[in-house]
C-alpha cells in the first residue's frame, strides 16, 4: 500500500488502527484515501461470563505460537504466578507454528522443566470461543506485534479482565490501566484478582462493537 501507483489507483483504502493509520500517513499523502475503521465485536455472540470460577484461571489466545505472540513471555509470567500460588491454572488457545518444530521443542522443555504439566492446558481448534471464553478469570495477553486483537475485545466484552504487553500502539487502543511494561508489573496486574466486569463490557459496547464498525463501512461506501 505504499506504492503510490497503487494509492492513486484506489478509491479508499481502511486501516484498523490508530497506529497504523499515523505510520502510514507519516510516509506519504494519500489525498483523503486513508481510513479508519475500527474492528467490531459481536456482543451478541460474546455475551457476559455466566460460569463460576475461582478466580485464579488465566487465559492466553494465541493462535499460531511464533516470537511476535510472545508465548514464552506469557509463560514465564504464568509460571511466577504459579510459584506464588499453586492454585494458579493456565488455558493457552493455540497451536505450534507449522513447520517450525524448535518452537515446540522449546514450548514442550519448558512446561517440563518447570513441572508444569497438568497445570497449563493447550486447545487447538476450538468451535465455541464464548464457550471457551467462560472458563477464564483474566485474560493475558503477552503479544508484541499486534494491531486490533480480537481476544482482548471479546475477553473484555465477557467481562473478563485483560492483562496487556505494552507492544507498539497498544495504548492507542485499549485502557492504560490494563498494561505492563514488564513480567513483574503484569504478574501484580493478574495477582489482583480484581473483577470489574460491566466496566469492561461497556468499554467494547462505546468503542469496539461490530453495529458500530459496520455502520462506519455503510458510511464509507454511502450505503
Amino acid at each position: 500500500m505504499r506504492d503510490r501507483s497503487i494509492i492513486d489507483w484506489v478509491d479508499k483504502t481502511v486501516c484498523i488502527a490508530p497506529h497504523i493509520q499515523k505510520k502510514l500517513e507519516s510516509e506519504m499523502d494519500w489525498n483523503g484515501k486513508l481510513h479508519l475503521i475500527r474492528p467490531g465485536v459481536n456482543l451478541e455472540k460474546f455475551t457476559l461470563k455466566k460460569k463460576k470460577t475461582d478466580g485464579y484461571q488465566l487465559g492466553m489466545v494465541l493462535g499460531d505460537m511464533w516470537w511476535p505472540k510472545n508465548h514464552m513471555a506469557g509463560l514465564d509470567i504464568f509460571y511466577s504466578l504459579h510459584k506464588m500460588n499453586p492454585k494458579w491454572r493456565l488455558h493457552i488457545r493455540g497451536q505450534h507454528e507449522g513447520g517450525n518444530e524448535f518452537w515446540k521443542q522449546m514450548y514442550d522443555y519448558y512446561i517440563e522443566s518447570r513441572e508444569l504439566q497438568g497445570v497449563v492446558t493447550l486447545y487447538g481448534h476450538v468451535e465455541d470461543m464464548n464457550e471457551w471464553y467462560e472458563n477464564i478469570d483474566i485474560l493475558l495477553h503477552p503479544g508484541m506485534k499486534e494491531a486490533f486483537c480480537y481476544a482482548i475485545g471479546e475477553a473484555m466484552a465477557k467481562g473478563i479482565r485483560p492483562v496487556i504487553n505494552n507492544f507498539y500502539g497498544s495504548k492507542d487502543i485499549w485502557p492504560e490501566e490494563y498494561i505492563y511494561d514488564s513480567h513483574q508489573q503484569a504478574v501484580g496486574k493478574v495477582y489482583l484478582r480484581k473483577s470489574e466486569p460491566i466496566k469492561y463490557r461497556e468499554y467494547i459496547e462505546d468503542r469496539y462493537s461490530l453495529e458500530r464498525m459496520l455502520n462506519e463501512f455503510d458510511n464509507l461506501l454511502g450505503l
